[in-house]
């Protein structure tokens, strides 16, 4: 019964995580997304709440991602 839990809640981990990435990307409409090639021009010259926006996607795409690749490199592992 106790590992029957814990495969339960590893499933859910995984779900929530994969589910997280994919509203993340699903939100990426075309000015949310960061244009690292000319990154300072933008910046300088975006709306300041579009530019906080994106960058806070950005970031929390990129922590999502990890958690959802550490998690199941631990499962593999």
């Amino acid at each position: 019964m106790i590992a029957l839990y814990r495969s339960a809640r590893v499933v859910c981990t995984v779900l929530v995580e994969a589910g997280t990435v994919l509203v993340l990307v699903a939100v990426g409409r075309p000015e949310l997304t960061v244009p690292f090639g000319r990154l300072g021009e933008w910046l300088r010259h975006g709306d300041p709440a579009t530019v906080v926006i994106a960058l806070l996607r950005w970031v929390a795409l990129v922590g999502a991602g990890w958690l959802l690749a550490s998690t199941l490199l631990c499962l593999a592992a």
